[in-house]
């Protein structure tokens, strides 16, 4: 029988992560060619997607004349060059179980890269076999062949280049996330962070990521600006964020009224909770390898002083990979909590953030880390959606959020540069515990002894006094026989 010890290593090294994920990978191979053979395709956007392809190939520039079976087209340019091709491939999207395979290839290669980018941040091996076992996660990519797929394998991407300090290819991969579709927005509060310590706090360099986040937008959208009316036409459709969600399709807030749902006092709330919660994160927990003590106030402040060039290259070591997964993820995942609503198929956004931050947050056991995944899990899976469905995940990302900062104050991602460095969480937690024990062992054996010294010290004082008296009473003896002599 193998020792706990042993299992537990085996479970929470970060060494045994890579051989784990090419055994997953292979498994998730098997999983997809089983799901499209005998499970049947739902039909739900495709045809829209292929019917708007269908219109744009025709000439059409003009957005707000381009619709589709569930409506007008509502997403960027990105999206158009991908759907255009796969109409191309697929015959008109006829062929369906073509556009399959594609999918099934375009899950295999973002979860590829979701292993790779785990085990760039150091993540344990016990978090790996969640990224698998997704009911909702296979559906959305092989059953559904939703946009939502194509944005989430560009962010990821753009993970990768982050973490390998590879500015300029991140900023185009996180831009061409965007022009897939504008949720990938979410991800920008904290990619801006990565961007301006990365460079070592150079504001130029950071100036020429955000341009190059513009640019590729530009180019997505090139063939929709042809005049003013069309470039607008182009915006509010690609990028309308006060774009309306209907009430019965909503995952995450079901446990409110529609008619709380649909004001905008509540709307308004989501917004200024999400801009206070992007403040927090960003001033205590995504300037860490800045090193200020007043946090957020302190970079601005300095956004356009040169830094040394010694103090440059240290705070670019410390825009580790551990830091880059952390920041983005908790970014991405502070955004869906504060969402004003989610479908079913907005799950691709966060599914693969939700693991690396339950291993980061080592404040909580591990079988409570699955029951959250769990309780997460049930949340996107449960159709219609329900008070306790939402409430399960509204829950349950709280507690992810809450401990991934008091982790992260405490053991911050950005001191962890070197990769061979492995940081258990479970057995520091243990050791402050240990030591904490031996401290007040240590106090009580104090207070002991000095009870023990005072009982003797008074002991003695009592048989010194009592010895006194005796001396007395015998010196009184001899002056008395002395004087009965004479």
């Amino acid at each position: 029988m193998i020792p706990i010890a042993k299992l537990r290593n085996y479970a929470t090294n970060p060494q045994y992560s890579a051989r784990l994920a090419l055994a997953l990978f292979l498994i998730e191979i098997i999983v997809c060619v089983g799901i499209i053979w005998k499970v049947p395709y739902t039909e739900i956007d495709w045809i829209a997607y292929m019917q708007q392809a269908e219109q744009l190939l025709s000439g059409t520039t003009d957005y707000s004349q381009v619709e589709g079976q569930t409506g007008p087209l509502v997403y960027p340019g990105g999206h158009v060059k991908v759907f255009v091709y796969l109409f191309q491939i697929t015959n008109r999207g006829q062929n369906v179980l073509l556009a399959q395979v594609i999918f099934a290839a375009l899950y295999l290669v973002t979860q590829a890269l979701v292993f790779v980018v785990y085990i760039q941040a150091n993540a344990p091996p016990y978090v790996l076999p969640l990224l698998i076992m997704s009911k909702r996660i296979h559906s959305i990519y092989l059953l559904r062949l939703f946009n939502d797929c194509w944005m989430t394998f560009a962010a990821v991407f753009a993970v990768f280049f982050l973490q390998n300090q590879l500015w300029i290819l991140g900023a185009i991969w996180m831009s061409f996330a965007i022009s897939i579709k504008m949720s990938a927005l979410l991800y920008i509060p904290g990619a801006l962070f990565i961007f301006y310590q990365g460079t070592g706090n150079n504001f130029i360099m950071t100036v020429i990521l955000i341009l190059c986040l513009f640019g590729i937008q530009y180019v997505m959208a090139l063939p929709f600006l042809g005049s003013y009316d069309d470039a607008m036409n182009y915006l509010s459709a690609a990028f309308n964020i006060h774009r309306q969600f209907l009430y019965k399709w909503t995952v995450n807030w079901r446990f409110i009224s529609e008619a709380t749902f649909s004001s905008r006092f509540f709307s308004a709330s989501l917004l200024y909770a999400q801009i206070i919660s992007l403040l927090t994160f960003g001033s205590y927990l995504w300037v860490r390898p800045s090193m200020y003590d007043g946090g957020l106030p302190d970079l601005l402040s300095e956004i356009l002083v040169k830094t040394h060039p010694r103090l440059a290259r240290r705070i670019i070591s410390r825009v580790t990979p551990q830091f880059v997964l952390v920041t983005l993820a908790s970014s991405m995942l502070l955004g869906t909590l504060f969402a004003r609503s989610l479908h079913y198929q907005f799950y691709v956004w966060v599914f693969w953030c939700i693991p690396y931050l339950l291993s980061r947050a080592y404040i909580i056991p591990i079988p409570v880390k699955f029951l959250l995944w769990a309780a997460i899990e049930y949340a996107w899976n449960v159709y219609p959606s329900t008070s306790i469905s939402s409430a399960a995940w509204a829950t349950s990302v709280t507690i992810i959020i809450a401990a991934t900062f008091y982790c992260e104050l405490h053991f911050p991602s950005a001191d962890t540069f070197d990769k061979g460095q492995y940081i258990d969480y479970y057995a520091v937690d243990a050791e402050i515990k240990r030591q904490h024990d031996i401290e007040e062992a240590l106090k009580a054996k104090n207070k002991e002894s000095e009870e023990v010294s005072n009982d003797e010290n008074s002991g003695t004082e009592v048989t010194g006094s009592e010895t006194t008296i005796k001396a007395s009473n015998v010196l009184k003896k001899k002056k008395a026989a002395k004087k009965n002599k004479k």
